[in-house]
C-alpha cells in the first residue's frame, strides 16, 4: 500500500471508492441490514447469531468433549461429567443417518479445509429422542491439533414458536385486538 508511488488520481479514485462503501455500511447499518462476511479462502459464510444462555455451547478437542454448557447438557439429557471423559464416543450424539455428514464436516475442519460453518444434522438425546438441529462450529488451532467451538440449536423449538406467535396474531387480528 504505497501511496506515495500512486498517482493523484489513482487516490482520488480509491477515495471514492472508499466514500461509496462507507455510505452503503452506514446504510446497512441504519436500516438494520446485516450483509454475510466471508472470512476464509473458502469463501465460507460468517453466520451473525446472537449468544445467549440459551445456546447449547461446547468445545470439541482431539475427537472428545472438552466443554459444555448447562444447556447443552438438558438439550441432550447427558451431564457434562458424563459426556466429557475420554471414554465417551461423541458420535454417539449424533443420529446415525447424520454421522457420516458430521464427520466429513469436521475431517474438513481439522485438517485445515474450513474454518467456520453453520450446518443442520439431527442428534440423538440420551433416551433416543432423535431431533433436528442447527450449528454453527469454529475451527480454531488449539494445542497440538485443531479444536472446534460450536453452539447449538433445536430446529423444532425455532420452528414452534415462530407457529405460536404466528396463531397468536391470527388470533389478535380475527378478534381486533
Amino acid at each position: 500500500m504505497k501511496d506515495e508511488n500512486k498517482t493523484k488520481k489513482r487516490l482520488i479514485n480509491e477515495l471514492a471508492e472508499l466514500r461509496i462503501k462507507v455510505s452503503e455500511l452506514e446504510r446497512m447499518k441504519d436500516h438494520g441490514e446485516y450483509k454475510i462476511h466471508t472470512i476464509t479462502k473458502n469463501n465460507e459464510p460468517y453466520f451473525r447469531r446472537p449468544t445467549s444462555l440459551t445456546d447449547a455451547l461446547y468445545v470439541i478437542f482431539d475427537k472428545k468433549l472438552e466443554y459444555v454448557n448447562q444447556a447443552f447438557e438438558d438439550l441432550l439429557g447427558y451431564t457434562a461429567d458424563e459426556i466429557c471423559r475420554p471414554e465417551f464416543e461423541i458420535m454417539n450424539l449424533v443420529a446415525p443417518k447424520s454421522r457420516n455428514f458430521v464427520k466429513k464436516i469436521f475431517d474438513e475442519g481439522i485438517r485445515g479445509d474450513r474454518r467456520l460453518c453453520q450446518f443442520k444434522f439431527s442428534m440423538l438425546r440420551k433416551d433416543g429422542h432423535i431431533f433436528k438441529c442447527d450449528t454453527s462450529v469454529l475451527f480454531i488451532p488449539y494445542k497440538w491439533g485443531m479444536a472446534i467451538q460450536g453452539t447449538l440449536w433445536e430446529v423444532m423449538i425455532q420452528k414452534d414458536i415462530s407457529s405460536s406467535w404466528e396463531k397468536e396474531e391470527r388470533i389478535e387480528t380475527a378478534i381486533g385486538i
